[in-house]
């Protein structure tokens, strides 16, 4: 795998604790506000994760990352 993001010039970054954190957070809210699922959803670690890192992020699901990670810059293709 190292090779293949190697040759795509990609970076790979671990998750830091601090996006944990904001995927739990966007999470427990998630289900405050009516949410059906019983675990973190993968958009929770992309948005903290994004959040964490002060990156933006493409995406064609606005409303959810606007409503749980606010202060990531989103790239809506």
């Amino acid at each position: 795998m190292e090779g293949l993001l190697r040759s795509l010039s990609l970076v790979y970054h671990e998750l830091p604790r601090e996006a944990l954190y904001l995927a739990s957070q966007a999470f427990r809210n998630y289900r405050k506000s009516g949410g059906i699922q019983t675990s973190p959803l993968s958009d929770s670690f992309i948005g903290g994760h994004a959040a964490a890192m002060g990156v933006p992020l493409i995406t064609r699901d606005v409303s959810r990352y606007q409503t749980y990670f606010p202060s990531v810059q989103l790239i809506c293709p």
